[in-house]
């Protein structure tokens, strides 16, 4: 399926021993954004490490209800010069500008716009439009919104769930195919990686066109009906259920992501020693193997390196890409 096996040779970077962090992110391909997307003892969620320096820079972003602070996020993102996460306790984009990196003293607030809780994960098309998935309670049949936030309300749907209108997904069915979301830097396309399914699905924001890439293995979620005690209908994941992808980056000319392929009650579900890449038409790049077990990476903008983490052993590792 891949043209290319690459077995990548790492080497120790930073050990992140301070505190416990959950993903890593690169700012300008300069500074390494370590993320803590969790409350813990740590006073911020996002702190930030300059590799050039090999120095640390003020941490942004403090937990609590108050303005311009977070209960916690899944979704973030990192734009030319703010950093934004989804609250969805708070029902709010979180923006902060990245200027007070250099200087503590800036004021950091931007605004805190309108999103419903019920949404899974966000990407920013612009600063007045967010994409988003997982209303999986939602009367529409549909993956993907455009949420305007402006006005606090979605302009438009992409991605049926069914290839049959007349057989719409129930809410247990949605929630199987629960997905990760990124957008291409250049905001033109996105994709869902299915997180209980080795699928992936790249959308043109413009055309409405999806391509579906399956395997390596091409295997579906598994997962089982549950009703509450108030009636609503969720589906439960079984132990026969699989992890899919679990970490993925994407720069304007590949889609790397992290496959894990591991059953519901194993240990490193959510870990992976192998990174599919694909381009943005869907076709099979290359795959990136590794000697051990990850949980996060991420990937220069001229896609010349890589960086990859490791939560257990808290150590960074870098290797070329080219």
């Amino acid at each position: 399926m891949f043209p290319v096996t690459e077995q990548l040779k790492v080497k120790d970077f930073l050990k992140a021993e301070q505190f416990s962090y959950e993903g890593i992110d690169l700012y300008r391909d300069s500074i390494l954004v370590l993320v803590n997307s969790k409350s813990n003892s740590q006073k911020h969620y996002f702190n930030f490490y300059n590799i050039n320096t090999k120095q640390f820079l003020p941490g942004m972003l403090e937990g609590g209800r108050n303005e311009g602070h977070t209960t916690g996020f899944i979704s973030y993102g990192l734009e030319k010069d703010y950093l934004w996460v989804l609250d969805a306790n708070r029902e709010k984009i979180i923006s902060l500008k990245t200027d007070s990196l250099h200087n503590s003293k800036v004021q950091r607030f931007i605004k805190e716009p309108y999103i419903p809780w019920v949404y899974y994960a966000a990407q920013l098309i612009n600063d007045t439009t967010a994409l988003v998935n997982g209303d999986y309670d939602g009367a529409n049949d549909y993956k993907l919104a455009v949420f305007n936030l402006k006005t606090g309300k979605p302009t438009g749907y992409i991605v049926p769930y069914s290839a049959d209108p007349a057989k719409p997904f129930k809410p247990e069915e949605k929630m199987a195919y629960e997905s990760f979301l990124f957008i291409r830097p250049l905001k033109d396309k996105a994709v869902n990686a299915s997180r209980f399914a080795d699928r992936v699905e790249i959308v043109d924001l413009k055309t409405q066109q999806v391509k579906v890439v399956r395997g390596p293995e091409g295997f579906e979620p598994e997962f089982e009906l549950m009703i509450r005690d108030d009636g609503k209908r969720i589906g439960v994941r079984t132990e026969r259920n699989r992890f899919g992808f679990v970490a993925g980056k994407v720069t304007n000319q590949f889609i790397y992501l992290l496959y894990s392929g591991n059953l519901e009650n194993t240990t490193h579900r959510w870990y992976g020693s192998t990174i599919y890449v694909y381009d943005w038409n869907g076709n099979s790049v290359k795959k990136l193997t590794l000697k051990n077990d990850i949980a996060r990476f991420t990937v220069t903008a001229n896609d010349d390196k890589i960086y990859t983490y490791n939560p257990i052993t808290k150590l960074i590792s870098v290797a070329n890409l080219k």
